[in-house]
């Protein structure tokens, strides 16, 4: 693909990443940089550093003549076959990286239900005049029966 002199490096980055068919957090991923770096390079915003091209040119085998001044084809070789290759694993990793944080997103909201639940239980038993009687289990329980409907409810 021969670009004109005209599209600058920004914008030459950003039709480097349309063209491998990448969201910005993926290409951000493969990169090793943050979403927010690749959002500010692309708009313009932010110049991109020297040590974040040279990532771009040895992730996805970029001609570095063509990123850096718009020159000659896009890919250097075997540069095609990279994009080819790579696509069945975006959406893997994609996946897993959700699943991850999720996984952790669901611990944090468990652990923090349980704190939650004894504390309530110490409220009731301490309202009630029951310090040191075992509704604490039971009134847990409840507790945790219905988190589990309204997260089922609004899924």
């Amino acid at each position: 693909m021969f670009v004109s002199m005209e599209a600058n490096i920004n914008q030459r980055v950003k039709m480097l990443r349309s063209s491998l068919d990448m969201n910005q957090q993926y290409f951000a991923t493969k990169i090793k940089t943050s979403l927010v770096t690749v959002s500010r390079m692309e708009s313009g915003t932010n110049e991109p550093r020297q040590s974040t091209l040279f990532s771009i040119i040895r992730a996805f085998n970029v001609s570095e003549k063509w990123l850096l001044y718009g020159e000659g084809e896009m890919f250097g070789p075997g540069g095609a076959k990279t994009k080819q290759l790579d696509q069945p694993n975006k959406t893997v990793e994609v996946l897993e990286s959700k699943v991850d944080h999720l996984e952790k997103e669901i611990l944090f909201y468990r652990d923090l239900l349980l704190s939650l639940s004894h504390k309530v239980a110490a409220n009731f038993n301490d309202a009630f005049g029951l310090a040191g009687q075992s509704v604490d289990g039971k009134f847990q329980g409840k507790i945790i029966e219905m988190f589990a409907e309204s997260v089922r409810v609004s899924a």
